[in-house]
């Protein structure tokens, strides 16, 4: 069976700084652009080959927060051409998932909030926009993921 079909989620391109670092390692946390995303986890350029079972914290700013995430390494591949690997990881938990993809759709807005600016020719507030996002396009961007139990 090949990776594809192993997949629970859908990945779609997306390229998002992130900051990356082992969880036994102490550190600073490399900073590095993600690939693409989905629901169960992200893909990244990583530099050297990390073995799958790697436990690592990732950190994906959003203007002043931080969200951190755990996640486990599943795969890393040799990127031919190049010194790099693309390196899928898990998310540990569905809290973990939740917060992971919190992240991506405020960076989503914020993205949609500069474009509809340029295009207006206006600056158009984050509320502004982020209620004109949600009606357009939150529907298709919804997962399974919903946040933990309290």
């Amino acid at each position: 069976m090949s990776v594809t079909e192993k997949r629970h989620f859908i990945r779609h391109p997306f390229h998002l700084p992130i900051r990356v670092r082992r969880t036994h390692r102490a550190g600073h946390p490399a900073e590095v652009r993600t690939d693409n995303v989905s629901e169960g986890g992200l893909a990244f350029v990583w530099m050297r080959r990390l073995k799958p079972g790697s436990e690592l914290i990732i950190r994906i700013p959003v203007k002043a927060k931080i969200f951190e995430l755990t996640a486990r390494v599943v795969y890393a591949r040799k990127i031919p051409r190049r010194q790099a690997y693309l390196t899928g990881v898990c998310f540990g938990d569905a809290g973990t998932a939740f917060r992971a993809k919190l992240a991506e759709e405020t960076l989503e807005i914020i993205d949609y909030q500069r474009r509809i600016s340029v295009r207006l020719g206006r600056e158009v507030s984050e509320e502004e926009a982020a209620a004109e996002w949600v009606l357009r396009y939150a529907a298709s961007f919804t997962t399974a993921v919903r946040p933990p139990r309290v």
